[in-house]
């Protein structure tokens, strides 16, 4: 599992704030892209603290209070203790600031995340391969599923 440090880069001499995952650093004002995760909880924590520092008023209250959820649910969510089903996806992607595009990509990894079956898993992830962004970005994980599926 992933996690976030905050780091004040004043104390390293370096002046505003960074988050570090896995050894690589981020900038708080860098805009994170979906095409750049597998995790649609990881994307949206660096969403929401991209949004926080970023967006005047921002909040995860507020965006339960515009999308009619429990702050306890989106921080359960993020935390990976509840998962998000299709009903709670709609009810705060309208709320999440995010292009047609972004939400739908969103959409398709949470949908693999949450998937039941592997039957399903592997109908999301043909879903998401198909997307020429994704194929473009990661070739290789497009050649191996295609090997993979189809060499029996």
């Amino acid at each position: 599992s992933y996690s976030f440090t905050a780091v004040n880069k004043r104390a390293a001499g370096l002046g505003s704030r960074y988050y570090i995952r896995m050894g690589a650093a981020r900038k708080v004002s860098d805009k994170p892209k979906v095409i750049d995760y597998h995790d649609y909880r990881l994307f949206l924590k660096d969403w929401f603290s991209f949004l926080e520092h970023n967006v005047h008023g921002f909040s995860l209250r507020q965006l339960a209070r515009e999308a009619k959820v429990g702050v306890s649910f989106l921080s359960m969510m993020l935390s990976g203790r509840r998962g998000l089903s299709e009903t709670m996806f709609h009810k705060i992607s309208p709320h999440l600031r995010l292009s047609e595009k972004d939400l739908e990509l969103l959409g398709l990894l949470r949908a693999l995340e949450e998937a039941e079956s592997a039957q399903a898993r592997l109908h999301v992830f043909s879903q998401i391969q198909k997307r020429p962004e994704y194929r473009e970005r990661y070739h290789k994980e497009f050649e191996v599923f295609t090997y993979l599926t189809s060499w029996y």
